[in-house]
């Protein structure tokens, strides 16, 4: 479990849209030096769902579970190579059979791959997406904003 701090800076429908340093997340992450979002100064945001009431002007910390992130990596980096590689062999593999040249059918078969990892990929994460193994939790207000009515 990884539990960042931001600030609140959006509420809309039930969701806080939530800024945070990448300094937070990132400085304690063994890959920060070849991870491609942690490598940047920029501020990251993020939608959450405003289980505490936040508001805007707040600062809040929430949690991320390391293993949505490892998932979430494994399914988008390497899923589709390994489905590209196995739709390519598979392809050239049976070209012969289809009356196809060797590297037509791994062409065909790589393409193949690609889509049926994107398909894969889509239904894994609407499943997830059910479970919020990939949303992040809101945990506690710490400092709740100074509003002046």
């Amino acid at each position: 479990m990884h539990i960042e701090c931001g600030k609140v800076i959006e509420l809309n429908k039930g969701k806080i849209l939530v800024e945070s340093a990448p300094e937070t997340g990132c400085s304690s992450c063994a890959a920060k030096d070849t991870c491609l979002t942690g490598g940047d100064s920029r501020k990251k945001r993020l939608w959450i769902e405003n289980t505490l009431g936040a508001s805007p002007g707040d600062m809040v910390s929430f949690r991320i579970e390391e293993k949505g992130v490892v998932l979430a990596s494994v399914l988008l980096y390497l899923l589709p190579v390994i489905f590209l590689i196995g739709g390519a062999v598979a392809g050239s593999m049976l070209a012969p059979a289809m009356a196809m040249e060797t590297e037509s059918g791994s062409a065909v078969g790589g393409i193949a791959g690609i889509i049926l990892a994107f398909m894969f990929i889509y239904m894994v994460s609407k499943i997830r997406r059910m479970k919020n193994l990939f949303s992040p939790v809101l945990l506690e207000i710490l400092a709740p904003s100074r509003q002046v009515f």
